[in-house]
């Protein structure tokens, strides 16, 4: 399946109806009013439960996006109240931190046996962002002693982090569960899709290569260039002559998009386009 973050819609109003324009019938759920769904308060989950039946959208899977570490665990509990409430059981969750890797290890052992266990227990299927602050000699050890841990596989944050993206994929690659995707440019500015040096395309193809199962998904970081190319054509030359040097990071796009410096950006036909070019990579 090939799906989206829909983070930039805001509201659940908003993220259901893009779901509904984009014909995504499954979505991730990560963030509403860009507040992450860990700390949603019991209300706002009945709200957004009841918007979802209504919408005939489904959830595929919860992302918390929540820093923690190995002495302060995050809460299953609560994370399984959430998946039940969302009727997904696919969670994603980061890495927990450790400072001192050598001098931790039986402490981090601890806390990956405690995560695998306590998930299972509450009947979910756990998978990790991978934290590509982590040397990949640390992750291959924990994998070592973890050889069935899932992982979120994002080539666009590998790169960011200055990382290796193929070594982190050949690392992970017996691991992958799914994979979200965006491109960024050399200076780690946000393209569109295959134009950046975030390897997308040639992932995806790996990934078709090694059988992939999972899901896939798109975590558009375009928001900023609508948002400053419709703001930039309403307000005229003043905004553009002040603006020249953030202007010429965009101009890349406009000109794969083949739009005119003036012309304003629908967010959802870009999305859209971004989705087709995936579903024409990705095998079924």
């Amino acid at each position: 399946m090939i799906s989206a973050y829909l983070d930039e819609f805001k509201t659940m109003e908003g993220i259901y109806k893009a779901a509904n324009k984009l014909s995504l019938k499954r979505i991730p759920l990560r963030n509403i009013n860009e507040k992450n769904i860990y700390f949603l308060k019991e209300k706002e989950i009945e709200e957004i439960k009841e918007a979802l039946r209504k919408n005939k959208i489904r959830i595929s899977m919860i992302d918390i996006d929540v820093a923690h570490d190995i002495y302060s665990p995050i809460d299953v509990v609560k994370i399984s109240n959430l998946a039940k409430a969302f009727g997904c059981r696919n969670v994603v969750i980061r890495m927990p931190k450790f400072f001192d890797f050598e001098a931790e290890k039986k402490q981090i052992s601890i806390v990956y046996n405690d995560l695998i266990t306590s998930f299972r227990k509450e009947k979910m299927d756990l998978n990790f962002h991978v934290d590509y602050e982590i040397e990949s000699a640390y992750i291959a050890a924990i994998l070592k002693e973890f050889k069935h841990l899932q992982f979120v596989y994002n080539p666009g944050e590998c790169y960011s982090n200055d990382k290796s993206i193929t070594t982190y994929y050949r690392l992970l690659r017996n691991n992958i569960s799914n994979a979200i995707v965006f491109d960024i440019d050399k200076d780690k500015k946000p393209t569109l899709i295959g134009y950046g040096k975030a390897l997308v395309l040639d992932i995806i193809d790996k990934l078709n290569n090694d059988k992939f199962k999972g899901d896939l998904y798109y975590d558009s970081n375009l928001g900023d260039y609508v948002r400053y190319k419709n703001e930039e054509t309403q307000e005229g030359f003043f905004k553009r002559l002040f603006s020249r040097k953030k202007r010429k990071s965009h101009q890349m796009i406009d000109e794969k998009l083949r739009v005119d410096e003036n012309e304003e950006v629908d967010f959802i036909p870009l999305l859209k386009s971004q989705l087709k070019l995936l579903s024409k990579y990705q095998k079924s």
